[in-house]
């Protein structure tokens, strides 16, 4: 049996009962069975509003509204009954997620008698969660954006090289058609020479022998040429075959990242409202090594989450001078070891404490390694902008 009805809980919790533990569809389907309709309720924020209205007084919509929760949530509200009420906070702080916010809430709500400054604390967890699903969310669309912008240029060159293979084996077929029609002349020339040494006017042929002579040993060396560049050719396509399974994988990882960016955007809860704040606060990252055809992608993951980018790529063809130069005038450097060399590894150490900089030697060179990296850059900036 619950402590309290809907009506009954204090009313700091009916706004994000109604918002966060029922959609908008089912909010209006229960206006709709209890007669109210019309007005501003073909408006989102009208039916959330008018709902709430209706469960600050025992009513029709009160009522309803009660059942779904108990009957959406009996699960949790059976586990939950037999948590000492003493336990019960730091219970709901461990295990607060977007996902069961909702059952949560209901039953710290209904089935609790908790202290004001309880109820307070509890409501502020709940309206923060909100909006750092907000933010989650938003970097998420970005970060999709530009993955989905990635695959596209990505599946472009993918075409490009495939338009350039179908020509290099157009011209390799064409190549061999003549080298077998080249054979075929050599074969018939050879057989002429035969003839003609066996003609007993040797003497008077011995001239025309000797230039046909002169033209199988240039025929020859045309064929050997030819094949030579038939050899070539082969070889060139063998190298393109490589490099479109290349491409072919490299273009499928993307695609993997791209459904997985997308199962994560779908189980993201709707924003409700208002602010976001650039993660990185315009903070300069260093990135030095990781793979090189990556770096269009670390930049706009830094810039994506509101900080600047710069890079080297760890090679000595840069110079040590530069590096230094770059780690002394960033704000954060990053350094992936596994696409690396070691020396500039150990020269970015010894640069990063001898400035005092924050740095992190990552195992992988990966976007989501990077991705998590920055993830903890930006909660550092977080807690400096809040001090």
């Amino acid at each position: 049996m619950q402590h309290k009805r809907v009506w009954e809980v204090d009313e700091l919790f009916h706004c994000p009962l109604v918002g966060i533990c029922l959609p908008i569809s089912q909010q209006r389907q229960i206006l709709k069975r209890c007669g109210i309709t019309g007005g501003k309720l073909h408006k989102e924020y009208a039916v959330h509003a008018t709902l709430i209205k209706n469960v600050r007084e025992d009513s029709p919509a009160a009522r309803r509204f009660e059942k779904q929760l108990n009957r959406k949530y009996s699960r949790e509200i059976a586990d939950w009954r037999s948590i000492p009420p003493e336990e019960w906070l730091p219970f709901f702080y461990k295990i607060l997620t977007p996902e069961n916010a909702g059952a949560l809430l209901w039953f710290s709500a209904a089935y609790l008698d908790l202290e004001f400054q309880q109820r307070v604390d509890l409501y502020g967890e709940i309206h923060m969660l909100g909006f750092r699903q907000f933010a989650s969310q938003i970097q998420q669309q970005k970060k999709l954006e530009t993955t989905q912008r990635n695959h596209s240029d990505l599946q472009r060159r993918y075409q490009d090289l495939r338009t350039s293979f179908k020509q290099t084996n157009k011209s390799l077929k064409a190549y061999e058609q003549q080298h077998c029609q080249q054979e075929r002349e050599l074969h018939l020339l050879r057989d002429e020479n035969a003839a003609l040494k066996q003609n007993q006017q040797l003497a008077a042929l011995q001239a025309e022998c000797e230039a046909l002579q002169a033209k199988n040993f240039r025929l020859e060396k045309k064929l050997h040429t030819r094949a030579r560049a038939v050899e070539v050719l082969k070889s060139e396509k063998e190298h393109f075959e490589q490099r479109l399974d290349e491409h072919q994988l490299f273009v499928e990882d993307m695609q993997s990242e791209l459904d997985k960016i997308l199962k994560q955007f779908s189980r993201a809860a709707s924003p409700s409202e208002h602010c976001q704040r650039e993660a990185l606060c315009d903070r300069r990252i260093l990135i030095v090594g990781g793979m090189t055809k990556l770096r269009s992608f670390y930049e706009r993951l830094v810039t994506t989450m509101g900080g600047q980018f710069e890079y080297h790529d760890g090679e000595k063809s840069q110079g040590v001078e530069a590096l230094s130069h770059l780690v002394e005038r960033n704000d954060v450097v990053i350094c992936p070891v596994d696409v690396n060399s070691h020396s500039a590894c150990l020269h970015v150490k010894k640069c990063c404490k001898v400035l005092k900089k924050p740095y992190y030697m990552l195992r992988s060179s990966s976007l989501s390694a990077v991705q998590n990296t920055l993830a903890d850059v930006a909660r550092g900036s977080l807690q400096e902008a809040s001090a």
